[in-house]
């Protein structure tokens, strides 16, 4: 490419690809303030060049003239992202998409409250109502938590043979650029039976999203983990006549 282009390339990268770069969301703010890119841009740190196409873009990156632009466009620097806290409680409202768990499943979703801990070991969450503790990690810019649970059923009532069901829990919630408290989350409950000798499974997906709540009501993080579930029943008592679905 001409050196005019290599020249754009290196704006760019500098950007987009630099140690401090900003980090790639997509949003209508993000396309308004966008400027067109070079043909091509380059990343020097690994080598790699990338065709930007037709309509002057690559992939998830918009160009922008300098980083106060692209921080008015809803972007992150690394720097920022990195040392993000998630700690604190969200409101997740969900939808659910799939369920072959239950066999007249309930229209709609839950509205359910989150509790995260992050400390140098990862990320803890409690759901609140209770429906087990979670535990991650960070993941780009937002955070992916897991949790595993064991509980019993009548037999009759239970798609495992002797009613024990063991069920894991995957939740994750990604940044949304519109909105600096909002993620967008996708939660699932996966269903087994781990000691009956049926290998029945069903699955209960919910999408939707989440925000950061900044009421006072909510009680302080605790550093003690073994805190989060007694935190949660203090929050819902609080809470009840806000949100009179979980009471």
């Amino acid at each position: 490419m001409g050196l005019k282009n290599v020249i754009l390339a290196g704006l760019c990268c500098a950007l987009m690809c630099g140690p401090g770069m900003v980090s790639a969301q997509s949003g209508s703010k993000a396309r308004r303030l966008a400027v067109p890119c070079p043909p091509v841009i380059a990343n020097k740190n690994d080598g790699i060049m990338r065709s930007t196409g037709p309509r002057g873009s690559s992939g998830p990156y918009y160009c922008y003239r300098s980083t106060a632009q692209a921080k008015k466009g809803g972007f992150t620097s690394v720097a920022t992202a990195k040392d993000k806290d998630y700690t604190g409680w969200y409101r997740v409202v969900l939808t659910i998409t799939k369920n072959t768990c239950d066999p007249n499943p309930p229209a709609g979703g839950p509205v359910l409250f989150l509790e995260v801990k992050q400390n140098s070991a990862g990320v803890f969450g409690q759901f609140c109502p209770s429906i087990g503790s979670f535990s991650g990690i960070r993941s780009g810019g937002g955070l992916v938590m897991s949790a595993l649970s064991n509980f019993t059923q009548a037999p009759q009532d239970s798609m495992c043979d002797d009613g024990k069901v063991q069920r894991h829990q995957y939740l994750e919630l990604t940044k949304v650029v519109d909105g600096a408290t909002g993620f967008s989350a996708k939660y699932t409950q996966v269903e087994s039976c781990p000691t009956a000798s049926s290998n029945a499974t069903c699955t209960r997906q919910y999408s939707g999203v989440a925000f950061y709540e900044t009421h006072t009501i909510w009680p302080v993080v605790s550093e003690d983990l073994n805190q989060l579930a007694p935190n949660c029943n203090t929050a819902l008592t609080r809470c009840v006549e806000c949100h009179p679905e979980l009471g």
